[in-house]
């Protein structure tokens, strides 16, 4: 399967549209997962993403429909859809930059913890760097708590060990939740 001049064009015009610059890609050939002559596999360009393992696999059906292949999916690694035409196959090839941009551009929050801890005093934690690190903002704002002022100053004010901060959090966290009430437990009664 080869590519007109004008929709290697468009490929570009979508590339560039959706943020990116066309050096970052490299183009492979790879044997389509499908039969075209009977016999053997055709071969079919993957557009890559370069320094990742994500691609976009142009493909053909053995009756001639569109297929794309694609990592990053929308909800999972690896994606795959029946184009059915042209025009349809740039639709994807849009879509899967919108999600390559997502992926690449996401903090691992687990690194960013990892890395944390592996730094961190085993017996004391530097607090300031707990709190401004990226991970730990990620995880706030995707729980919903807010920490007044009060709170973080009680929280963050005099070195602790590792348990004793992780208790507090967890109390804070439960709290935020709405499970405890100022001054409770929430173990039975």
């Amino acid at each position: 399967m080869d590519f007109l001049k004008t929709q290697k064009n468009q490929i570009a015009d979508v590339i560039i549209r959706n943020g990116f610059k066309i050096s970052d890609f490299i183009w492979e050939k790879e044997q389509s997962r499908f039969l075209h002559d009977g016999k053997n596999k055709s071969l079919v360009y993957k557009l890559k993403y370069q320094l990742t393992d994500y691609y976009f696999i142009f493909d053909n059906t053995d009756d001639g429909q569109e297929y794309n292949t694609f990592s990053p999916g929308e909800k999972k690694l690896t994606q795959s859809v029946e184009s059915g035409s042209w025009e349809q196959q740039l639709y994807y090839l849009g879509r899967w930059l919108e999600y390559l941009k997502r992926e690449t551009n996401a903090p691992d929050l687990w690194t960013e913890l990892t890395n944390l801890t592996k730094t961190a005093d085993p017996g004391f934690v530097n607090v300031t760097e707990l709190f401004e690190s990226p991970a730990v903002k990620k995880a706030i704002d995707y729980s919903d708590i807010t920490f007044t002022g009060e709170e973080k100053k009680a929280l963050f004010s005099e070195p602790k060990t590792q348990l004793e901060r992780e208790e507090e959090i967890e109390k804070l966290i439960a709290f935020g939740k709405g499970d405890l009430e100022p001054g409770k437990t929430n173990k039975p009664i």
